[in-house]
């Protein structure tokens, strides 16, 4: 027989639930009243179900008629029943017979004592998997841990066994884990556990400690009192001069403070003050220094120690030159006097200043005004007030700068016919194969210069014309063209006849160009070289056969800056005054002689005037000496001829030590030259000397040569 458990969640399903239930399509009308009737007890049996029947008086082992006769255990089947008794241990339930299953709460906890209290309604569900029944309603309190029950316990572990344990300690008090909570009005507690050990303190009186002895109380303290300690003993109350002394303050302390704040005026008196702060902070305008001073003889400014990395930084105002510097110094905050300061680089955004002066670089006039550098190569921002880079003015130069002669255009074209004015173009792209060279009647300016070009025609070789075309700017290509047969004019431009002689880079179709026209022959020659002011060379200097000859200049007297003219490059000294010098001449790289009509002493300067052998020198009359311009005004002796050096000898000098006039030259190791046929002094020529000289030779009565062990004398 089907119950309620045999029902379906599906309407469909429920035709035939089970005898004597039919509730089929087209039932017979004498099935409905039974039907009905049928389900009417099914639901009322599984109502009886959830009622709670009462169990028999014996807990732990539970039986339970359902009255619906199941035939096994379904998921999820509830049933209520009432406890007969209390329960003592786990608990089972059989229901129908259908076998005793354990009854368990939590899913899988067995019951404990007291869980089922007697007279008490519970629900429980059968759960498949684990087999049991899930107790679905809460259990009953243990034995005396009741509403109206007082339990009573020796101790309460809470967590592990090990963490912590609350006791009694005493009489109103706890303790846990062997420390004590005391009830409102017992004993004093003790210092060790939190409290005071004493009863009563003094109203207004400052507490001191005694370890673990109660806590005592100092006097009320009187007006202007500090407590004080000194660190061993019980501090005491102290006031006035005894108080500032105590606390660091006394009239012979130094006193320092970590934070300070002062509403009045800080008066410091001494000769130091020392701030040893990481930061200094002034919110004041102005910081004066010198305050007080009539007059100052010392710089003033801001020193920056800088340990090791180097001199010390300032900034500061220079007394001796009334102007500020910034550099660096060996001075300390502590020097005074003027200072010695070596000037440093200064950075800075922008720089106002009437007159800057470079000790090594920029210098700019009073009144000048700059007010930026630009760097565009068409100069297109220019003004009276901005200077150009070197990079921008070459670009400059070099766009607009126009090669020399005849300002005109180059064409590309090649065909005979007028390209317009102001140009020039060819018969052949490649201008080394070109015979026609077709010239505008006017240049770029609109200059006309058709009756020029026709004079080219028919060159002679007295009278013939050279056609050097040059581009503008850097000047990287150009044409040389020579004039070889007629010039024909035609209708805005002439058509010359000319033989290609050189070509270097390439022109491009409007290049601007410079034409240049050289002639030869009686138009063109040049029959003095004088006529060029500053001619120029292209290879070596050819003289054909001739002379390069020095030139004479005027005579020359004799004076400490020898003063030479620009009228030759040989001049004849006279007078004997001596000469420490020789005024400029041509400049760098000019050569003169000097012809000598009398002794003078040359005195020998290491820049100024380089002489031979690093010595002075003494002419004698007849003597010659050559000269290069090193440069500006400063000479080096490059040659000698001496009137009385033989052929054959050194020049320069007589023996070690001795002059042409006897005067002392020369050093230790030197190469001894003997320029005269006689010995006038003694010498002694050491073991590095070596000496010759050309024959015949003598030795002066009573004068000596002695040669060192190793030296060597020859006479040739």
């Amino acid at each position: 027989m089907a119950t309620i458990y045999n029902w379906s969640s599906t309407a469909s399903e429920n035709d035939d639930a089970g005898t004597p239930i039919n509730w089929a399509e087209n039932q017979l009308p004498s099935t409905v009243n039974n039907s009905a009737r049928e389900l009417m007890k099914q639901v009322a049996d599984w109502r009886t179900l959830l009622s709670g029947a009462k169990i028999s008086a014996t807990a732990n082992t539970m039986t339970l008629t359902s009255g619906l006769s199941l035939a096994a255990y379904a998921q999820g089947t509830m049933f209520a029943f009432e406890a007969g008794a209390a329960n003592t241990t786990a608990v089972t339930l059989n229901v129908d017979g259908l076998g005793a299953k354990a009854v368990v709460k939590n899913y899988n906890v067995a019951l404990v004592a007291g869980d089922l209290i007697a007279g008490g309604l519970y629900i429980v569900a059968y759960e498949a998997t684990a087999g049991n029944f899930q107790l679905l309603s809460p259990t009953g309190f243990p034995a005396g841990f009741g509403i109206a029950n007082s339990p009573q316990f020796t101790g309460i572990e809470l967590g592990h066994a090990t963490d912590t344990t609350i006791t009694r300690q005493s009489s109103g008090n706890v303790n846990i884990e062997g420390n004590i909570i005391y009830r409102a009005g017992g004993t004093d507690v003790p210092v060790a556990d939190g409290g005071t050990g004493a009863s009563t303190l003094t109203d207004g009186g400052v507490l001191l400690g005694s370890g673990t002895g109660a806590i005592t109380a100092m006097a009320v303290l009187a007006n202007g009192e500090m407590i004080v300690g000194d660190g061993t003993t019980d501090p005491v109350a102290e006031s006035g001069a005894t108080l500032r002394t105590s606390i660091g303050l006394g009239t012979g302390n130094n006193v320092q403070f970590t934070n300070g704040v002062f509403t009045g005026n800080l008066d410091v008196q001494g000769t130091t003050t020392t701030i040893d702060t990481d930061n200094l902070v002034v919110a004041d305008n102005l910081i004066e220094l010198n305050h007080g001073v009539t007059s100052s003889t010392n710089d003033a400014g801001v020193v920056i120690e800088r340990g090791s990395t180097g001199n010390n930084a300032i900034v500061a105002w220079d007394e001796s030159a009334d102007g500020w510097i910034v550099g660096t110094t060996t001075a300390t905050g502590g020097s005074t006097g003027n200072l010695t300061i070596a000037a440093a680089p200064f950075n800075c955004a922008a720089l106002t200043a009437t007159t800057i002066t470079g000790a090594t670089s920029l210098v700019l006039a009073s009144g000048a005004t700059v007010t930026g550098i630009n760097d565009t190569d068409a100069f297109s921002d220019a003004s009276a007030t901005t200077l150009a880079t070197s990079e921008s003015i070459k670009a400059y130069s070099d766009s607009t700068t126009k090669a020399a002669g005849l300002q005109m255009t180059f064409e590309t074209a090649t065909g005979d016919s007028n390209q317009g004015s102001g140009k020039i173009w060819a018969n052949n792209s490649t201008l080394a194969n070109a015979t026609l060279l077709y010239i505008s009647d006017t240049t770029n300016d609109g200059t006309n210069i058709n009756s020029f070009v026709d004079s080219f025609a028919t060159p002679t070789a007295s009278n013939s014309a050279v056609i050097y075309i040059q581009e503008a700017g850097v000047g990287t290509a150009g044409v040389v063209f020579q004039v070889s047969g007629s010039v024909v004019s035609t209708s805005g431009y002439s058509k010359v006849t000319v033989t290609h002689q050189a070509t270097f880079g390439t022109l491009a179709d409007a290049d601007v160009i410079g034409v240049t026209i050289a002639f030869s022959g009686n138009n063109g020659s040049m029959t003095e070289l004088s006529d060029d002011t500053s001619p120029q060379l292209g290879g070596d200097l050819d003289a054909a056969g001739n002379q390069i000859q020095w030139s004479k200049g005027a005579d020359v007297a004799s004076n400490s800056t020898l003063s030479v003219g620009t009228d030759g490059n040989y001049f004849d000294v006279t007078g004997t005054t001596g000469i420490t010098g020789i005024g400029t001449t041509g400049g760098a790289g000019t050569l003169i002689k000097l012809h000598f009509d009398g002794a003078c002493v040359i005195t020998h300067h290491a820049q100024n005037l380089i002489l031979a052998g690093a010595v002075n020198f003494t002419t004698e009359a007849g003597d010659e000496l050559e000269f290069v311009e090193y440069d500006t005004g400063k000479y080096r002796q490059t040659g000698w001829c001496l009137a009385g050096t033989k052929p054959g000898g050194g020049g320069g000098g007589a023996f070690l030590g001795e002059g042409a006039s006897g005067s002392s030259v020369g050093t230790s190791g030197d190469i001894i030259r003997v320029n005269e046929a006689i010995l006038n002094t003694s010498q002694t020529m050491a073991a590095t000397d070596n000496g010759s000289c050309t024959g015949p030779f003598s030795i002066a009565s009573g004068v000596t040569l002695t040669l060192a062990s190793g030296s060597n004398f020859v006479v040739i």
